[in-house]
């Protein structure tokens, strides 16, 4: 018998549980024989009072609405071995094969088999209580190539994700010239999940429809089927002085290419912030009152008091006010990622206020304050 089984006393002593029956002899016992004091005291308060209640609980929502602990407790209500997670042994493939025979030479079928092949490979993720970091790609071609491609991204890719995924990846092959569908034809995908680790990161509903994260994935992957991979983003907080440097926006679903620099960041922009932030610079002029361009001195000076602001080649508008200018040198050491500027506030008569760089003798917006 199952020492789990043999932990909860008999009724009477020398009592024998049949093979197979030690869920059924557990059921009545209560939630706290399991030695869990947290699910003691919750499980009660949801109206789980025993361990026949608990064991009829579905166990994907045990797994991901108390993690890896609860889902053991549960194996073990149920008259199974509480098995730890283990994802790290080389023996464990959970990577999902389809074999296309004969060669398929058209990516839409590819693109609607991968949509299965990720569900398969969800499942049998779940099972374990499992989720992957990467995702690697895998095309077999009849000439025998193989071209792969991996995937990161920040959690849990949906099938209809990663189905995208797959268009897109062979799309690019076939655009580069390395996959040549007509002429030679898919003979196998593969879905080889990678990175992976215990599914202990959301926290789901135990009872009741899908949770929210789970709808925002469904739906961040129809956008990006209809319009794109990076037409949905989210942004995060990034390092850096100038306002666009900030902030960055990665594809819903993908991991940071990069981790966030902490730091003080000397020479950045002082509050307030501004309203509007270009995502390429507007080209500009910035004229002193004779009509010459201004410009910055090697000791952060300006040659001239600005008199005028001409953005996009548009008529120039007078400049009430300004301040700075505020230089940057950034990697200095590395030629060829070395950056000078220096960056110029101004205020201009029709009400607006600009944030400006110039770099190499030229002028540009980066942001509109209002």
């Amino acid at each position: 018998m199952f020492a789990a089984a043999l932990a909860v006393r008999a009724p009477q002593a020398g009592q024998l549980v049949p093979i197979g029956q030690t869920a059924a002899f557990l059921a009545p016992y209560p939630v706290g024989v399991l030695g869990r004091p947290r699910l003691s005291q919750l499980l009660p308060r949801l109206g789980i009072a025993t361990l026949g209640a608990f064991a009829a609980l579905p166990g994907e929502r045990v797994l991901a609405r108390f993690g890896q602990d609860a889902a053991a407790a549960q194996r073990t209500a149920r008259g199974l071995e509480a098995r730890p997670l283990n994802v790290s042994g080389a023996e464990q493939d959970y990577s999902v094969t389809q074999a296309f025979e004969p060669a398929e030479d058209n990516l839409e079928p590819v693109a609607f088999i991968a949509k299965a092949l990720a569900e398969q490979r969800h499942a049998r993720l779940a099972r374990v209580g499992a989720v992957c970091a990467r995702l690697q790609v895998e095309v077999g071609l009849a000439t025998g190539l193989r071209l792969s491609r991996l995937w990161r991204h920040e959690g849990r890719l949906s099938a209809l994700a990663v189905a995208e995924r797959v268009r897109w990846q062979i799309s690019a092959w076939a655009e580069t010239g390395q996959l040549d569908a007509a002429a030679a034809g898919i003979t196998t995908l593969r879905l080889v999940p990678e990175g992976l680790s215990a599914a202990t990161d959301r926290q789901s509903l135990l009872f009741g429809p899908r949770i929210a994260p789970q709808e925002l994935e469904h739906a961040a992957g129809q956008l990006q089927a209809m319009l794109g991979h990076r037409a949905v983003v989210r942004q995060e907080l990034a390092g850096g002085r100038g306002p666009g440097e900030r902030v960055v926006t990665i594809p819903y679903g993908d991991a940071r290419s990069r981790p966030r620099v902490e730091g003080t960041w000397p020479g950045r922009l002082p509050a307030p912030h501004p309203a509007v932030v270009y995502p390429t610079p507007r080209p500009a002029r910035l004229l002193a009152a004779d009509g010459s361009p201004v410009g910055v001195s090697g000791r952060a000076l300006l040659s001239q008091p600005p008199a005028a602001l001409s953005i996009d080649g548009v008529a120039p508008v007078a400049v009430t006010g300004w301040t700075g200018p505020w230089p940057v040198l950034e990697d200095w050491w590395i030629p060829a990622q070395a950056r000078r500027l220096a960056r110029l506030q101004l205020a201009c008569a029709d009400g607006r206020a600009w944030l400006l760089h110039i770099r190499e003798g030229r002028w540009a917006v980066e942001a509109l304050y209002g």
